[in-house]
């Protein structure tokens, strides 16, 4: 005779969810790239946006915006958001419609150019927005990167452009302390690029 022998229920364990932060972080160096945009007149302005998506399995894409100013102040903001095509689409005709036209560059061009600006702003010391700390996980690895030489500055020089939430004496107080007066140029007009 055979003893009826209790089963255990089988106990399935939940991977817990990721944040959307620490999906990015975890994860989103590993999706395919399936845009990287930026803004044709980043380079006559100074300020622009970069655009880099991602493809997730469903479908949907993690997408990085990031404002860089290759001028003198690296990424002033950056932000993520997980979208599907059509919200991606609508953003992208939104910056069209504010004269913001973005076009296709190489992936490795445009982390050239996002990583490039930053370390540009750094030696003047300035640092990126503390944003960047995550959406810095959407660009590929900065080791992993063949390096393209990009000039930074205008005519040779930094220009710093005071943004409409940034408080100019500070950063001009830091501009002065670490390369000195004359060594760069800055006006006080203001570009319309704060809203994405």
């Amino acid at each position: 005779m055979s003893r009826n022998k209790k089963r255990k229920p089988k106990v399935i364990k939940m991977q817990p969810r990721l944040s959307p932060e620490k999906y990015i972080q975890k994860v989103a160096r590993k999706l395919p790239i399936s845009a990287t945009l930026v803004s044709k007149d980043i380079f006559i302005s100074g300020l622009g946006q970069i655009v880099v998506a991602r493809e997730k399995k469903n479908d949907s894409l993690v997408v990085g915006i990031y404002m860089v100013d290759v001028f003198a102040c690296g990424v002033k903001d950056s932000f993520f958001k997980i979208m599907d095509e059509q919200e991606f689409e609508k953003l992208l005709s939104l910056t069209k419609n504010r004269n913001m036209e973005l076009e296709t560059k190489d992936p490795n061009y445009v982390f050239n150019l996002v990583y490039g600006a930053v370390e540009y702003a750094e030696d003047l010391g300035l640092e990126p927005h503390k944003s960047f700390a995550l959406t810095s996980y959407i660009l590929e690895d900065v080791e992993d990167i063949e390096y393209v030489n990009i000039e930074f500055g205008k005519d040779s020089k930094p220009l710093y452009i005071p943004g409409i939430n940034e408080n100019p004496a500070r950063v001009l107080a830091i501009l002065n302390k670490n390369i000195g007066e004359g060594n760069y140029e800055y006006t006080i007009a203001l570009n319309d690029y704060t809203d994405f």
